[in-house]
């Protein structure tokens, strides 16, 4: 099946923001914070991305968008053959 790319955008969000959070911290608190989450300036990383991702994970759940690959349909097995169609989907310039 094919997962349309926003989709596939906020589905991997949450994730997405708690691993990068700590290469620009200041610019995942602003996006947390405008979303709501109310931090201090000096919270810590591990604060700020992991509220991130429970925002969208609440935004997620209040728009009923499916939250990970399981619910997409898909298992681990799958994980390798998702990856390949992304890079193969790369290559061809159908994702800029």
């Amino acid at each position: 099946p094919l997962i349309p790319h926003g989709l596939s955008v906020v589905t991997t969000a949450p994730a997405d923001f708690i691993f990068t959070t700590p290469a620009y911290p200041q610019r995942h608190l602003e996006a947390a914070n405008l979303l709501g989450a109310n931090l201090a300036a000096t919270a810590s990383e591990d604060l700020i991305g992991n509220r991130l991702a429970d925002l969208i994970r609440g935004y997620m759940q209040d728009f009923k968008v499916p939250n990970g690959l399981s619910e997409l349909g898909f298992d681990r097995r799958d994980v390798d053959k998702l990856a390949d169609r992304a890079t193969a989907s790369l290559k061809k310039g159908a994702i800029a």
